[in-house]
């Protein structure tokens, strides 16, 4: 019989343990979907405020397409927006939320590629709100149906209403 105990037994003690996602909701960190070559994966978005000039400071290893998002700051992505938001405000994101999505100059929620093996990687974490483009409602036919029905799909046209639909109601 194959149990925990045994596998580690088998294979010794594990090699990389990563462990990215949080349990708990905290202000500041919200989850982005991402398309990778292997298929979707959540990706943790993080912001701290900090005493300073006011600069923009990128850690960790981003892309050249996050860089770019996170720095032309009127045109970010849904998750560097709400992240923001999140840590200025001092409010999580309502628990078990991660989303995709770039933003226009006027605020504009645009459709993104790779949704399907995005969707994948929120159900396999498992995350049971899933924030998409309105432009990208089409895609969630190609889902397998238990997906469907494991997950709440969000969509929004602008940032605006996302953000309404991400943050609890303002006390």
């Amino acid at each position: 019989m194959v149990t925990p105990r045994r596998v580690a037994a088998w294979l010794g003690v594990e090699q990389h343990q990563e462990k990215t996602l949080y349990s708990q909701p905290k202000p500041g960190l919200v989850y982005r979907l991402a398309w990778t070559e292997s298929g979707g994966t959540l990706l943790p978005v993080e912001v701290a405020l900090l005493e300073g000039s006011g600069e923009l400071i990128l850690t960790g290893s981003l892309g050249e397409v996050m860089k770019e998002s996170a720095q032309t700051r009127p045109s970010a992505g849904v998750a560097i927006t709400t992240a923001l938001l999140s840590a200025a405000r001092g409010v999580a994101v309502h628990p078990g939320h991660t989303m995709t999505g770039e933003i226009t100059l006027t605020g504009r929620i645009l459709p993104v590629g790779g949704i399907k093996e995005k969707v994948l990687a929120a159900h396999r974490n498992p995350f049971i709100h899933v924030l998409l483009p309105e432009g990208n409602r089409k895609d969630i036919e190609e889902l397998p149906r238990e997906v469907r029905s494991a997950i709440t799909f969000l969509f929004s046209e602008t940032i605006q209403d996302a953000l309404v639909l991400l943050f609890p109601p303002a006390s």
